[in-house]
């Protein structure tokens, strides 16, 4: 932000309005052109003022006019005209009438209150400025916040039914466990069964030799089933160890994205609270 060397019409009739009350005489504010802005003769508002021209052209530093001088000079009248400046810069003027004297130092006194007033208007200004840059950046943080907060809700909700996905695929392989376990049973009873057949058809001798065979391929499917059961039951409970390994944590990730997403509904709030105040620091 650059500093605005222009006197604004407010200040200039504020200052107007202070000296004449001071002194009881005519006060003239001219801008960086010499024009009058501001004064107590309303027909010379809009005019150029000559004295003033002269100083904001760097002709002179000022122009001190007495009571003597004034009768020498038509239309003149007795007074003091000195500049306003800032930074090295002239922004305007200011003229009373009256001794020169007595109203140089109220009218210096008077350009020092618009240099101030100005400085003061451009801190607000810039202040302004700055709050409503901050309001912006707050309100995208404060988006993105709630980007992210609503991300951290749907992985929660998310982790949460593959918890509960995790907790059905325990539960269906403790299923199959028991159904395996049934038909271990069975193969047990079955190898039980061809070793009696065996026995038997060793009884009958020649006569049971068929019925033996049977009974081998009775105890060798029954072997079979055993060790691929077996297998199975391993295989099963690799599976549910490395569920219960994903359960877990999916349920510590589940926990901490919760707590995350109350944090950041946190931040959120007292971003919205901020940006509240900045709001109404800006009105």
């Amino acid at each position: 932000m650059e500093w605005d060397y222009r006197v604004s019409k407010e200040h200039a009739e504020k200052i107007v309005d202070i000296l004449h009350r001071v002194t009881g005489n005519n006060v003239n504010f001219m801008d960086s052109n010499g024009e009058i802005i501001a004064t107590k003769q309303p027909e010379r508002l809009g005019t150029i003022h000559k004295a003033a021209k002269r100083i904001m052209e760097g002709k002179v530093d000022c122009v001190s006019i007495t009571a003597q001088e004034a009768k020498d000079i038509e239309g003149a009248l007795p007074g003091y005209n000195g500049a306003i400046e800032l930074n090295g810069k002239r922004i305007g003027c200011i003229g009373i009438t009256g001794d020169p004297t007595t109203v140089e130092p109220l009218q210096k006194l008077a350009a020092m209150i618009v240099v101030e007033e100005i400085k003061k208007d451009f801190a607000n200004k810039k202040k302004e400025e700055l709050n409503k840059i901050i309001a912006v950046q707050i309100k995208e943080v404060s988006l993105s916040i709630q980007e992210i907060t609503e991300g951290a809700e749907e992985i929660a909700i998310s982790s949460s039914q593959m918890e509960e996905m995790a907790d059905k695929i325990e539960t269906q392989i403790e299923e199959i466990n028991n159904i395996l376990q049934l038909v271990t049973n069975i193969a047990k009873r079955t190898k039980l069964l061809g070793l009696n057949a065996s026995i038997e058809a060793a009884r009958a001798g020649n006569e049971g030799r068929g019925f033996g065979i049977v009974a081998q391929e009775v105890r060798n499917l029954s072997s079979d089933s055993s060790n691929s059961i077996k297998k199975i039951e391993d295989q099963l409970f690799e599976i549910k160890d490395l569920i219960s390994n994903i359960t877990e944590s999916i349920y510590k990730n589940s926990t901490t994205t919760k707590k995350e997403a109350k944090t950041l509904k946190y931040i959120k709030n007292n971003v919205i609270s901020i940006e509240n105040n900045i709001e109404k620091l800006t009105k």
